[in-house]
C-alpha cells in the first residue's frame, strides 16, 4: 500500500513532470536524435494538466482521480506528440524513379 501512495505522489506532483519534460528536451537537443522531443513535450503539456486541475481551473471538474488517469493522459499525448513532430520534421519523399527499375 507505501507503494501506491508514492507513486501516487509523485504522479501528482506538477515540477516532477516540467523538471522530466525539461530534461528529456533539452538531451534532445544536444543529441538531435528526435526521440526524446516528443516526450518531453507530452511531459510537460501533462504537468500543464496536473497544474491546472491542482488550481481548480476547470471549476468543479474532475481531471484526475487516480494516478492512472495521469498516466493515460501521458501516454496519449506522447502518441499525438510523436505523430505530430514525425509530421513536421519528417522529409518529404520525393518521386525519383527507381534505380533498379529497367
Amino acid at each position: 500500500m507505501e507503494f501506491y501512495r508514492e507513486v501516487t505522489f509523485w504522479f501528482f506532483e506538477t515540477r516532477v513532470w516540467v523538471i522530466l519534460g525539461l530534461v528529456l528536451v533539452t538531451v534532445d537537443v544536444f543529441v538531435g536524435s528526435m526521440v526524446l522531443l516528443p516526450l518531453g513535450i507530452a511531459c510537460l503539456l501533462t504537468g500543464t494538466a496536473v497544474f491546472s486541475s491542482q488550481q481548480m481551473w476547470f471549476g468543479d471538474f474532475v481531471l484526475f482521480e487516480t494516478w492512472r488517469d495521469v498516466a493515460f493522459l501521458f501516454a496519449t499525448l506522447s502518441v499525438l506528440s510523436v505523430l505530430v513532430v514525425k509530421r513536421l520534421f519528417q522529409k518529404p519523399r520525393r518521386q525519383e524513379p527507381d534505380i533498379n527499375d529497367y
